[in-house]
């Protein structure tokens, strides 16, 4: 049985808790295709390449805290990033929208954020540059790709990490 709209009635849908809502969408229900703006005038719609979407893709059922430490860091500095005004409040981005967007796309855009987070225009764009930020500090932090990758390293790389540090 698949979570959709058809079948739970938007009536239901906007009593719930923002939590359910995207456990909800994060367990099956599929972007439709036909959603992206396939017009040949104006600017390309940014696509972020996700390669470690295998890695997130298990946090739907789990809890955030069985991260790797270093991969935490990561994603926690780039939530806490100051997303709004110089002048605002600062209000960090959810940890957790953050990882159910990298475990759900492997090609992550503004639209599929939009859809799956139910937010607007400027704070899917947010959420898209958090994912981006968030893959390129995982891909220079060769402690955190391995633990994603479950590749191992020697002790040769221990002291190069080290020494570059």
């Amino acid at each position: 049985m698949s979570w959709s709209k058809e079948i739970l009635p938007l009536s239901k849908m906007s009593t719930m808790s923002e939590k359910t809502k995207l456990k909800m969408r994060f367990s099956g229900e599929e972007y439709p295709e036909d959603a992206e703006k396939t017009s040949d005038v104006g600017r390309k719609p940014k696509v972020v390449i996700n390669k470690y979407r295998d890695y997130f893709v298990d946090f739907g059922n789990r809890s955030l805290e069985s991260l790797d430490s270093h991969v935490e860091n990561i994603l926690v500095g780039v939530c806490r990033v100051n997303w709004y005004r110089k002048n605002g409040e600062q209000r960090p981005l959810s940890l957790r929208k953050l990882v159910y967007l990298l475990g759900k796309f492997d090609e992550i855009t503004a639209s599929k954020v939009s859809w799956f987070l139910d937010v607007e225009e400027r704070q899917s764009q947010r959420y898209l540059k958090a994912c981006e930020l968030a893959l390129e500090f995982l891909e220079r932090d060769k402690v955190a790709v391995s633990s994603m990758t479950d590749t191992h390293l020697d002790e040769d790389d221990f002291d190069d990490i080290l020494l570059s540090r």
